[in-house]
């Protein structure tokens, strides 16, 4: 007896329309009415809940049904692990671009030369700044080498001003675009604060 002769007759001996079937069985009535006619086989999961629903024997009704429905639930389990060897592919692809781009934005808003520099969205541009003729520095400690006139070396602990880091206006063209960027720059001599620099620009 075919697979969906059987469900049929399993069926109506429970007295259940394909609706009902299909409602407990959280499939569509359409999709009972294809196994039914044998248009297509339930996968390995759906066959097993089919025979405790319907109450008959999974192992003697895969025998009788022979090589077609067997070679079809193999291509079923074989397109399902391709499909999900597929998504899981394209996730780690997702996930890798979304990584690159959280990368990106991180270096942009900390303006972090090294990650602006492999930045394919920025185009280089020149501009021009003012930078301030004073510098706020820290004190850090630190250590000094000598040499006298004898070869001898000697080391001493000293403390050193640091300059820190400076804010300025990067002006990318003679309207006043620009920018705010941060510098690290040393001791700026009276007058020769006018910066010429090469920017990375998202425009």
């Amino acid at each position: 007896m075919e697979l969906g002769q059987k469900l049929k007759e399993c069926r109506l001996a429970l007295n259940k329309t394909q609706q009902q079937m299909a409602t407990e069985l959280h499939v569509t009535r359409q999709t009972v009415s294809h196994w039914e006619n044998n248009d297509t086989y339930p996968s390995l999961d759906m066959l097993v809940t089919l025979s405790d629903y319907l109450g008959f024997s999974l192992d003697t009704t895969l025998k009788e049904e022979g090589t077609d429905m067997i070679d079809s639930i193999n291509k079923e389990l074989t397109a399902g692990k391709r499909y999900k060897k597929i998504v899981w592919q394209l996730a780690i692809l997702a996930s890798a671009f979304l990584f690159f781009i959280a990368i990106l934005t991180y270096g942009r808003a900390t303006q972090n030369q090294l990650i602006d520099r492999f930045n394919p969205f920025l185009k280089e541009t020149y501009g021009y700044a003012l930078l301030p003729e004073k510098v706020a520095t820290k004190k850090v400690r630190g250590t000094q080498q000598s040499t006298d006139a004898n070869g001898k070396t000697t080391t001493k602990k000293v403390v050193l001003d640091m300059p820190q880091p400076v804010d300025a206006y990067v002006y990318s063209d003679i309207f006043g675009a620009g920018e705010w960027l941060k510098f690290q720059v040393g001791t700026i001599p009276k007058g020769y604060n006018m910066l010429l620099c090469c920017i990375k620009d998202p425009t």
